[in-house]
């Protein structure tokens, strides 16, 4: 039985309770049957905890009231009555948040149980802390959800929204697929020890509790960065949620933080790996303040900072120039891997790794020479190789050293300062004729 099923009787109770919510405020009376039901769905509630329902999704150690208020965040993702009911005490569609209002009349809390209320969803109680619920406060109320820990739990990490304003990386990556310098290879595995073995450093061992780990990646575009947080993830075995500086980052004062503080509350106390990917645009140095939006634009990235510092899970930031990012914030990286771009060796090492290993090749393909003439990134060779792959397909012959010569061309001529043949240097008479360069050569031209 999935968790979702053995926990049923608490979303069918939280859809009851919501039917008689609604008539309330209509100022209906609750009719006999509703309170038969509910009382018959409370009987089954009690019965599913006591089978250890919530247990099943390694959450123990929780009274009562904890179990209702997990109950009430988590119904509305997996009942729709109660959806379009918290929707509607917010006069909205369909909604995924309740406010501490409407979850204290929902569960026909008293006065006196508001002590109880507060301790329970309190920043170090084990509601929060644990990830199991998030909260924030909108239009002076507060309002709550289910946390990213408790969403995990229930439907996996492939199933359930990112956190907001990033996307989740699904692809699995292995370390044969990450050709780098030796010294990034180690920094990533000091990273990936920093987190495997926080526990015993920090609780065990009595070492010091900091935020992260934050790592920073810098490199040009295309040397694997992105690939290096995907296998860091992949052996962890943690969901990387990408993040989209573009949906926090808002030009109206105090939205930014908002978002912030809406993205790292989500994902609070899991196991997950937040990427900042190319994130220069936000992490870039404070400047001298003008004006107003100066001053506050600065409070922007103090408060990203100070986030990310208290922020208990790993962080990734990467960049393209190294040096855009404020001094003052390179200290809090525990570790920095710089991912330079690829020498011939390396580029060797991806040209065989990048051509499909099965294509059929011709005889006398010199990758030697192709890595050491044309300079590539990693993600353009292996563009290139695809490419190549592509044309020997079409033509319906093994891959030639004019198909891979095309496939450079397509890539050196997506940057306007690299159109010339001569940027090919020994490769360009595999070219054909200026006349016809947009048409790979004959299998003669190989000869």
């Amino acid at each position: 039985m999935t968790a979702i099923a053995a926990l049923a009787p608490e979303w069918k109770r939280v859809a009851c309770l919501c039917r008689i919510q609604q008539k309330a405020r209509l100022g209906q009376q609750t009719s006999p049957e509703d309170i038969a039901e509910l009382s018959d769905l409370q009987d089954d509630v009690l019965q599913a905890r006591a089978a250890g329902a919530w247990q099943s999704l390694a959450i123990a150690g929780l009274d009562q009231l904890a179990h209702d208020i997990l109950a009430v965040v988590a119904a509305p993702h997996v009942s729709h009555v109660a959806a379009f009911a918290y929707g509607a005490q917010a006069g909205e569609g369909p909604g995924r948040t309740v406010s501490l209002p409407f979850l204290q009349a929902l569960l026909s809390l008293q006065p006196e149980d508001q002590a109880e209320v507060r301790a329970a969803l309190s920043s170090h109680g084990a509601l929060v802390q644990g990830g199991l619920v998030a909260t924030e406060r909108r239009n002076d109320l507060v309002q709550l959800r289910a946390g990213r820990r408790l969403l995990t739990s229930l439907f996996g990490a492939d199933n359930q929204e990112p956190p907001p304003g990033s996307v989740y990386l699904s692809r699995p990556a292995a370390w044969d697929e990450l050709i780098v310098a030796p010294d990034v290879t180690d920094a990533l595995k000091h990273f990936m020890s920093l987190i495997r073995h926080r526990s015993t450093v920090e609780t065990k061992w009595g070492g010091k509790r900091r935020g992260g780990p934050v790592a920073l990646f810098s490199g040009p575009s295309g040397t694997g960065k992105t690939l290096a947080a995907q296998v860091l993830a992949t052996t962890i075995g943690w969901p990387l949620y990408r993040v989209d500086l573009g949906q926090l980052v808002s030009k109206y004062i105090g939205d930014t933080e908002k978002n912030l503080n809406a993205l790292f509350d989500s994902v609070h106390g899991t196991e997950s790996i937040l990427l900042f990917d190319e994130s220069d645009a936000l992490f870039g140095k404070r400047g001298e303040v003008r004006d107003a939006r100066d001053r506050f634009a600065n409070m922007e990235v103090s408060h990203l900072l100070s986030r990310i510092e208290n922020h208990h899970s790993p962080c990734i930031l990467t960049t393209n120039l190294r040096e855009s990012i404020d001094p003052a914030f390179l200290r809090r990286f525990h570790i920095i891997a710089d991912f330079a771009f690829p020498d011939a060796a390396v580029r060797l090492a991806l040209w065989h790794r990048h051509l499909p290993p099965r294509a059929p090749r011709m005889p006398g393909l010199d990758f030697e020479l192709i890595a050491r003439t044309v300079r590539l990134t990693g993600a353009a060779i292996e563009n290139a190789a695809l490419c190549a792959a592509y044309l020997a397909a079409a033509d319906g012959s093994a891959i030639s050293m004019a198909h891979l010569t095309r496939g450079i061309w397509n890539e050196l001529t997506k940057d306007t300062n690299r159109r010339a043949r001569t940027d090919l240097g020994a490769l360009a008479p595999y070219l054909e004729s200026s006349d016809h360069e947009d048409r790979p050569v004959g299998t003669q031209a190989a000869a």
